[in-house]
């Protein structure tokens, strides 16, 4: 019979890949909002990154450490449940901050009349419920799968912030030379 439990490197690996997951996802966030409101935000790029590396850095060292007793006493339970807890959050956020993307109106700092809004939060009250019940329910195959869908989320979450900051810039730069089609 073969030896179907997870090494101490894959359960490492599951441990890294979850802590990097959300403030990964709260970074790429956070970058692609100063990148959309560049002229409205004090800060240049540099310094952004440069804040936000940090922050990444110092959250997923606390999410890892969070998991890391369990890891090393060998609690499997413990384990997999804040594993995939991490997991679930950090898909929910991912979904969060790029599916559910209302069009709300300016935030200056007026009333939001939220009334207008309930299919939105039934809808996203769902899916939350949705991911939830499917964690929970499959929760074999997702700690399976933990590393994976976590790269693919982080991954995803990247690539994207790099091409719409990217095009933002690019925008920028077109907009700034008077609607001229070439830069100079």
């Amino acid at each position: 019979m073969q030896n179907t439990s997870p090494t101490t490197f894959n359960l490492l690996l599951k441990n890294i890949s979850v802590s990097l997951l959300i403030p990964v996802t709260i970074a790429c966030t956070a970058f692609s909002i100063f990148h959309s409101n560049m002229g409205e935000v004090s800060g240049t790029p540099e310094q952004v990154v440069s804040m936000l590396s940090i922050f990444v850095i110092t959250a997923a060292i606390t999410l890892f450490c969070l998991n890391l007793p369990f890891l090393l006493f060998r609690n499997k339970t413990c384990f997999t449940f804040i594993n995939l807890g991490l997991l679930c959050a950090g898909i929910l956020l991912w979904i969060q901050s790029n599916v559910f993307v209302w069009k709300i109106g300016v935030l200056d700092g007026s009333e939001i009349e939220w009334s207008r809004f309930r299919f939105n939060m039934l809808l996203e009250l769902f899916c939350y419920v949705a991911v939830i019940v499917c964690i929970i329910r499959c929760r074999r195959w997702f700690s399976i799968y933990t590393i994976r869908l976590a790269s693919i989320v982080i991954a995803t979450q990247i690539i994207t912030t790099l091409f719409t900051s990217h095009s933002v810039i690019e925008c920028a730069i077109l907009c700034g030379a008077g609607g001229k089609d070439t830069i100079s």
